[in-house]
């Protein structure tokens, strides 16, 4: 590429997607692919389709084009390096407490690298489900080193593409840990940077696809599925076959809350264009199918699925799949009216769902729970499980209008309306429009003294 403030040929962008050029023309395509060049990405979309019918599998957009990015301002033997020197960094923070951590990231330049901001991602990542508060933690030290990343180092729309990320993943961590206004909050400070960064279509795909999974869990399931939409459109733009499937995948487990039918088409389909077996696309899919199954009637067809599937369950140990796996059995059960089994599975799962400190999961199946105490006449002690909640909600946090909301269950558990009234399921919804957790700084196990 003789001047690099023109775009690459035809021929070096059709050999660029044949790997033909040479390493330094091809991270130079990448630079200016990352500088958000439409006419150029549109060109590869188009010789890409020409090429197959179907979508194509490609590599990991993001970690092709920032390995590229990064290795043209440093060297594959600085990058190395810098991923090794990350780990040893860790090290030296990973037996301080989170204020130590955040004072070192702000005061201490060694500790501001991308190599150690690619760390902690990892970790939050791992740690999301099992550990919804620690995650937070490590995603707002993940946002604090993000923030200060040298942009004449690493370049200013890359910087701002990790610290987007960074608002994206702190996004991710909040909702799991039942912060649904926090996590609001983060995405649309990370839809501010990423506005800023290099136009990176899949950081803008993976942001919708957190925001989908937020709306979800407020209740705005239409508003959801629709911007999943937009999100599939991405995908297809840059031919990423994975990331199509998986949000097809997302988007049934949302319509099974409206429209079952409809969600096992969508969540079959997206197993038909996976490009290659993936564990979790395929449990997630399967688990839909089989909850939209038992939602339409057919309750032995979706016990036959969770019994076919349980060794997937089985290869993941966070207690956010075991408490889907449970609680799914629950529901199957007592659609069976199998009421003594649903009570056990579901006391389980809720058991569970508290000592993770997954406190809004915990609520929202005791109104399951509650449901089925009630169909086994034992009112009182529905009564009971409604009421050991409502001090835990005043620790947790909770707004007044959650509180108000939970009070109203109770009085249709009182006054004999809690199943004529469909009130699972209103509640349920009225919950997630009001839900907010623990204030910031408030003690984990002043939280939850059982955890």
């Amino acid at each position: 590429m003789a001047q690099k403030s023109l775009h690459p040929t035809a021929d070096q962008l059709s050999r660029f997607l044949r790997a033909e050029l040479e390493r330094s023309d091809a991270i130079s395509v990448v630079r200016h692919l990352l500088k958000g060049c439409l006419q150029c990405r549109s060109f590869l979309a188009g010789l890409r389709r020409r090429g197959k019918k179907r979508i194509s599998v490609v590599p990991d957009y993001t970690a092709v084009c920032r390995k590229a990015e990064l290795a043209a301002i440093l060297s594959d033997a600085a990058l190395k390096e810098e991923k090794q020197i990350a780990t040893q960094l860790w090290k030296i923070l990973a037996d301080r407490d989170h204020p130590t951590r955040l004072l070192i990231i702000k005061n201490d330049r060694r500790f501001q690298t991308w190599g150690l901001y690619d760390h902690i991602e990892g970790l939050i990542r791992g740690t999301a489900k099992a550990e919804p508060f620690k995650a937070v933690d490590l995603a707002h030290l993940g946002l604090e080193l993000a923030l200060h990343l040298d942009a004449r180092e690493y370049g200013a729309g890359q910087v701002n593409d990790f610290i987007g990320s960074a608002y994206r993943g702190l996004a991710h961590a909040k909702r799991r840990a039942g912060d649904l206004q926090g996590a609001a909050e983060a995405l649309a400070q990370g839809r501010d940077y990423l506005g800023e960064g290099t136009g990176d279509p899949v950081e803008d795909a993976m942001l919708g696809v957190t925001t989908a999974a937020l709306l979800n869990d407020m209740g705005e399931f239409r508003q959801a599925v629709g911007l999943l939409n937009s999100v599939l459109r991405l995908f297809r733009s840059i031919d990423d076959a994975r990331g199509f499937a998986y949000t097809r995948i997302q988007q049934a487990s949302i319509l099974a809350f409206y429209d079952s039918a409809e969600a096992i088409k969508v969540a079959e389909e997206a197993l038909e264009i996976l490009p290659e077996y993936d564990n979790f696309a395929e449990l997630s899919a399967r688990h839909t199918i089989a909850w939209c199954y038992n939602d339409l009637g057919d309750h032995d067809e979706a016990l036959q699925i969770v019994r076919t599937y349980d060794y997937l369950y089985g290869r993941f140990d966070d207690p956010v799949t075991a408490g889907q796996r449970l609680w799914l059995l629950g529901k199957i059960y007592a659609k069976s009216r199998s009421y003594e089994a649903a009570s056990i599975v579901l006391d389980e799962a809720y058991d569970l769902y508290l000592s993770s400190n997954l406190f809004f999961e915990a609520t929202l199946i005791t109104l399951d729970r509650i449901e089925v105490m009630i169909y086994r006449k034992q009112v009182e002690r529905a009564l009971e499980a409604a009421r050991k909640l409502v001090p835990r909600f005043k620790k947790w946090g909770l707004k007044q209008e959650a509180m108000d909301v939970w009070r109203l269950m109770i009085r249709a558990v009182e006054n004999g309306d809690f199943l004529p009234g469909n009130m699972s399921s209103r509640i349920s919804f009225e919950l997630r429009q009001t839900w907010f957790p623990r204030p910031p700084g408030v003690d984990l196990k002043e939280l939850n003294p059982t955890a």
